[in-house]
């Protein structure tokens, strides 16, 4: 479990002005516990960008991603539109 007084210093830290900014506590950068509220609060809460149109130029040309553990599949089809699908398989649900 995440340490509450870490949590409350980061947030502190967020809220400064520039001028007396300061980088995270060392334990924000390899806590698992952290990282899993940054995927949870940042990753699966909306959209977010996982590359740009030139990473797939040509029709049929695709790229695969690892996203906060989520395997994506970005591509361009023969009609030159991109899609971005997760990478599951459906017949494992």
């Amino acid at each position: 479990m995440m340490d509450a007084a870490v949590l409350k210093h980061g947030l502190k830290a967020a809220m400064r002005d520039v001028a007396e900014a300061s980088s995270l506590p060392p334990a924000c950068y390899g806590d698992p516990a952290i990282t899993a509220m940054e995927v949870e609060q940042i990753f699966r809460r909306g959209w977010i960008g996982v590359g740009r149109s030139d990473q797939v130029k040509n029709g049929g040309d695709f790229r695969t991603l690892d996203i906060a553990g989520q395997s994506i599949i970005l591509l361009r089809d023969r009609d030159g539109q991109l899609h971005a699908l997760a990478n599951s398989c459906r017949h494992r649900a």
